[in-house]
């Protein structure tokens, strides 16, 4: 029940897209025992300071600004990333909620910042500051479904999407080629009997999240209730029950997050100069 107030961040915008990496290394020796120590890094993706063109729902940038705070230095830090060309901007898309960054291998992943293209994943390492990538998501004919849900499993980002009854469900296999692997493409019927307030039409669906260890796995937001959704066995099974109903307000609060296996100390700040 360990926790740290973080200074306050250098700037206050209406909306941020925030990144959260923790990192810890245990050692057990005869001279020290065991003992742990852990480091986190919170990134925030500020706002556009331009307003969205007349008649479109999404901002649009060719930089970004980014504030980041190390457990380490107990500081916040400010960088700018630049569009890697001139005909390519960021996107900021007013419509949806901003979603925290899946984090894998250390590097921070989001699914909805490049103009380009819009099945793309934007990938930033902090170590590196500036510097960012972008990753194509799998091709699919029915890919602008918004019944979709990004995420990571057992190291690996992980991408899948509900469509015409049918889940499918995609592994990125290669990082560096961006290669990825259809895992899952099960056609599930949902029986609106099983659950009070669910009917069988898409909209009242949502996937939440990837089990962290169990690739067959999936969390899904219904009306009242979060069910995990084994695409293997084809079974659906309540996890609990929500007093607010509202599924897809749920989809955009959703925030992953694994206890490790040993106990994970929150490291003191420095003190301030």
């Amino acid at each position: 029940m360990q926790w740290v107030a973080l200074p306050l961040p250098p700037t206050c915008p209406q909306k941020v897209r925030i990144g959260f990496i923790c990192k810890s290394s245990y050692s057990d020796d005869e001279e020290t025992n065991f003992s742990s120590t852990t480091h986190f890094t919170v990134v925030r993706i500020l706002q556009f300071d331009d307003p969205p063109p007349p008649g479109r729902l999404s901002r649009f940038s060719s930089t970004l600004k980014l504030e980041m705070f190390s457990s380490e230095t107990g500081k916040w830090t400010q960088s700018v990333t630049k569009s890697k060309s001139r005909s390519m901007r960021f996107v900021w898309c007013e419509l949806h909620a901003p979603a925290s960054a899946v984090v894998c291998n250390g590097i921070l992943h989001w699914c909805d910042l490049w103009a380009a293209s819009a099945d793309s994943i934007f990938a930033h390492d902090p170590s590196s500051n500036t510097d960012y990538r972008i990753i194509k998501l799998p091709k699919d004919k029915n890919w602008g479904t918004h019944i979709h849900c990004f995420g990571e499993c057992q190291e690996h980002l992980m991408f899948a999407k509900f469509c015409g009854g049918i889940f499918k469900v995609w592994q990125l296999k290669d990082y560096n080629r961006g290669e990825w692997s259809l895992l899952h493409a099960v056609h599930l019927t949902i029986d609106p009997q099983i659950f009070k307030y669910a009917t069988c039409s898409d909209p009242d669906m949502y996937i939440l999240a990837f089990h962290p260890t169990d690739r067959d796995v999936l969390f899904l937001g219904f009306p009242g209730y979060i069910i995990l959704c084994n695409l293997r066995s084809t079974t659906l099974k309540a996890v609990c029950c929500l007093v607010h109903p509202n599924a897809y307000l749920l989809s955009s609060m959703v925030f992953p997050f694994v206890l490790p296996w040993w106990p994970t100390p929150v490291p003191p700040l420095p003190s301030p100069e």
